[in-house]
């Protein structure tokens, strides 16, 4: 600081430090302040864990060092992440992320990371780091999260409300699956919801 026409630069020949004149050329070492020698957390087993809904899906993972985990979706074949951007959560480069979150970690537990949002029937990329000590570990991933088809509720084909002189076996739906017809005039059925879906439509002809 006593010196203004000098800066520090290190000699990597002899290993020692000293004070070299600004005019000096040199090549530069980038460097980082407070960096932390404890040991980077390792992450293992990080897979989807159960099925995935129409709009969620969950995936574990298990951490060598009690912290945060931190995850984010994206969808299949984008650019990767870091582990930084992980942590952050935010879109990156022309990726927009699906969702993201953090949970804490417990050194040799697997973790549950439930991913909330997501669109039915949609195929995402999901990645995972581990922070502890302020370190980050390696990134995870990516791990292939496939949501369901979205519920969809049994309607009544054509063929409903309709006058007919034998049994009908067509247009009997127009969404869901047909159960048996019954009856002998009037005849009737029911038409079940897909994927899911609790409502079935009662039909009549």
């Amino acid at each position: 600081a006593g010196y203004s026409n000098d800066a520090w630069g290190v000699n990597f020949k002899f290993g020692y430090a000293s004070n070299y004149n600004r005019s000096y050329y040199g090549h530069v070492r980038l460097v980082r302040a407070g960096q932390s020698f404890a040991p980077l957390p390792a992450l293992s087993a990080v897979a989807l864990q159960g099925t995935p809904t129409a709009s969620s899906a969950t995936v574990a993972g298990t951490s060598s060092q009690t912290g945060t985990g931190y995850w984010l979706a994206v969808p299949q074949g984008s650019t990767a992440p870091t582990a930084a951007q992980v942590k952050a959560g935010a879109d990156y480069g022309s990726v927009t992320v699906a969702a993201h979150g953090s949970a804490s970690m417990t050194a040799g537990v697997a973790a549950s990371f439930n991913a909330m949002g997501l669109s039915a029937a949609t195929t995402y990329d999901f990645y995972l780091v581990a922070e502890a000590s302020g370190q980050l570990s390696a990134l995870a991933g990516p791990v292939a999260v496939t949501t369901a088809a979205a519920p969809v509720a049994g309607a009544c084909g054509a063929a409903h409300g309709g006058v007919f002189t034998s049994q009908p076996t067509v247009s009997l739906c127009s969404v869901g699956n047909a159960t048996s017809v019954t009856g002998t005039g009037p005849w009737s059925w029911s038409c079940t919801g897909l994927h899911g879906g609790n409502n079935s439509a009662t039909c009549t002809a």
